[in-house]
């Protein structure tokens, strides 16, 4: 699990024993089913919990949402490494072998220019479909574990194609956000993505929504994004991002709604003005999916929009 995969990218001189007893003890209880969620009363300068486990305190893991959960374990475990106090990731070097990975998938693949080729919408396709498969990577859903992933995939994959309907939207838009989720592959191609909308639109602004700490394993900070843009620029890609941020056109941004335990039902009001004031939100990855419907077991055959009817606004949402 991530809980063991933490452990074992990390070493003696990073991690003290102490630390890593409280991991090791976790992750054995979590698979004994023994672990008990207890109110996180702490004092490391992180965000307070105490509106979210309030409900949860007492109870066996097993007896509670698995949003929760989740959310709580990397609450917990941020703040028994320090990070709060010292600034280090402990998923860094998670991260650092995404990016990896990512740019040896990218030495492998052809892309074509970034500037409007003579299908406009194919190339739209293109770059979409590289952002929507570079979530094949997320290190959440394979323990923190790097490696070879099936990003080529078909139409036959998607179970609603709004393609067409987005890239005429974009055509009258003004500002879109992505919501970013994971480092590495997907993160790589989300910048490529925006690139692309920012060199074919040039009405229009992008912002990039990223998680204020570290969770998930590889989910983006604001502190990712450089790092990304650098490596793609070694591989002479991306060469007009750095551009586009000087313009302010691409600009980043992150809300500590995202590293919580809500669905996007429960928006602070800061952050919904933001979002509605969109033309469009893109919102990318397993967990902001999540949130979008309350991570919640709708029948298969129940309309998006129809879960999203508590989104009042006129901006048009991929996801």
């Amino acid at each position: 699990g991530i809980l063991r995969s933490v452990l074992e990218k990390s070493d003696g001189n990073s991690m003290c024993e102490d630390v890593r007893s409280k991991i090791l003890s976790a992750a054995i209880s979590l698979e004994q089913g023994t672990f008990v969620i207890e109110t996180l009363k702490f004092d490391d300068n992180g965000p307070c919990w105490a509106p979210y486990e309030s409900f949860y305190s007492g109870k066996n893991a097993t007896e509670i949402d698995w949003w929760f959960l989740e959310n709580y374990m990397y609450r917990l475990l941020l703040h028994w490494t320090g990070y709060f106090e010292t600034g280090v990731d402990p998923f860094s070097e998670h991260k650092a072998l995404a990016i990896e990975a990512g740019i040896e998938h990218l030495r492998s693949i052809e892309l074509q220019p970034v500037s409007v080729n003579a299908n406009e919408f194919e190339c739209f396709q293109k770059f979409l479909s590289l952002s929507l498969w570079g979530n094949r990577a997320d290190l959440s859903l394979s323990a923190g574990v790097v490696g070879a992933h099936t990003l080529e995939v078909g139409e036959n994959s998607l179970l609603v194609d709004d393609s067409k309907e987005a890239f005429h939207k974009l055509g009258d838009a003004k500002s879109v956000i992505i919501i970013l989720d994971n480092c590495g592959t997907e993160l790589l191609n989300d910048l490529l993505f925006a690139e692309y909308l920012l060199s074919n639109f040039p009405q229009i602004s992008v912002t990039l929504h990223c998680k204020s700490h570290p969770v998930f394993v590889s989910d983006a900070m604001k502190s990712d994004v450089s790092g990304h843009i650098e490596a793609l620029e070694k591989i002479s890609r991306g060469q007009k991002l750095g551009t586009f941020m000087k313009e302010e056109r691409l600009s980043l941004f992150c809300h500590p709604f995202y590293t919580t335990p809500l669905s996007f039902w429960d928006v602070p009001n800061d952050l919904k003005t933001i979002l509605f004031d969109a033309d469009m939100v893109i919102s990318k990855g397993d967990a902001n999916y999540r949130r979008l419907v309350g991570d919640g077991l709708w029948p298969h055959s129940t309309d998006f929009n129809y879960v999203l009817s508590y989104w009042k606004s006129s901006a048009s949402v991929l996801a």
